[in-house]
Parts: C-alpha cells; structure tokens; sequence
C-alpha cells in the first residue's frame, strides 16, 4: 500500500509539517531532521491546535477511512 498523498488546501491556516523523518525511509534519518520536524509539530499544536502531516506512511485508505467515522 502506498502512504497517503492527501494534498491539504494552500489557504488552510493549518500548518503542514513532512513527517519522513519518523516514518520508515530507506535511509536513516539524523536526529537533526527529526527534532526539526518534532519542533514544527509542537509549534503547530501550540499555535493552531492542527496539524497536516505529509509523508506520514499512513496508506490512503485507511485515513479516508478515518474520515469516515
């Protein structure tokens, strides 16, 4: 299953933060890249209370599935 390629709107106040640092890449991500993503996840959480996650590893089926509910 492919991750999920949702594309959120450009004039969405939510922010959107590339989360391949965390999921499983072929190449091993450095800690630099994760504590900057962890960092953009925490401000958006503060700031906004949302979050669009890309590059997440989540297949599309199932987030639309969780759209569902």
């Amino acid at each position: 299953m492919s991750p999920s390629k949702i594309t959120p709107p450009s004039t969405s106040p939510i922010p959107v933060v590339d989360f391949s640092p965390f999921a499983n890449a072929p190449s091993e991500p450095s800690s630099h890249d994760q504590k900057a993503a962890a960092a953009k996840i925490h401000e958006a959480f503060r700031s906004v209370g949302f979050v669009y996650l890309t590059n997440h590893g989540v297949p599309k089926e199932k987030v639309e599935e969780c759209f569902m509910w």
